[in-house]
């Protein structure tokens, strides 16, 4: 089973540029909180959601397109890949998402760039933004416009991913991540710069407001 600290492994020297390693950190904490409410391995969804990015670096054109055979070839299980495929669904792949985990991960991709753009905007960052506040922010097509909000692949509502209840608990679980802080691949937090760019400009693969 992928352990968080193989995905770390992995990810090593594919992923260093600052903002997609927040990226990773924040999918990581929401495939937490997602595996704690279906009463899976914590510790495998988190390590899912670290490595999804794989290749966004190094091929932000073919995005996926080397994923699937690479992490074969260094062990990583057809179980966890075709996860990590299934989150570019109708985007650059064609691999629906079907298990718990691959709806979750379809799910928290984009959602976490929605909570990460609304901390943004507040002075105390995600620890003063409820539910209601960045509800309204995710239902204003014009905020964060750049990251997706497809409709629910069929079955992803029925399974609960999309109802406004959990985006509340990944924006709670959320929290130590983003906002004013950003979080460095050993875990620490730096301070964001001061000044700030337009929120409604960022989205999850952006480089950070400077």
């Amino acid at each position: 089973m992928l352990t968080l600290e193989r995905a770390k492994e992995l990810t090593e020297g594919m992923i260093t540029e600052d903002h997609l390693i927040i990226h990773c950190t924040n999918v990581m904490a929401a495939m937490g909180a997602m595996a704690r409410h279906f009463g899976a391995d914590e510790e495998h969804w988190k390590a899912v959601g670290y490595l999804h990015d794989y290749d966004y670096e190094k091929f932000p054109e073919e995005h996926l397109q080397h994923t699937e055979q690479e992490l074969y070839a260094e062990g990583v299980s057809e179980e966890d890949v075709r996860a990590i495929l299934s989150h570019g669904y109708g985007i650059c792949t064609d691999v629906k998402p079907e298990t718990e985990m691959e709806k979750s991960l379809f799910t928290v991709d984009e959602l976490t760039g929605i909570i990460e753009a609304a901390a943004r905007m507040r002075p105390h960052g995600i620890t003063d933004l409820n539910v209601k506040s960045f509800m309204k922010k995710f239902k204003d097509k014009r905020f964060a416009a750049k990251c997706n909000r497809p409709p629910d692949p069929s079955g992803l509502r029925d399974a609960g991913h999309g109802h406004p209840r959990r985006r509340g608990n990944l924006h709670r679980r959320h929290a130590p991540l983003c906002g004013r802080d950003r979080t460095s691949r050993d875990g620490g937090l730096k301070p964001w710069p001061k000044r700030h760019g337009e929120p409604e400009t960022c989205c999850i693969r952006c480089r950070p407001c400077s």
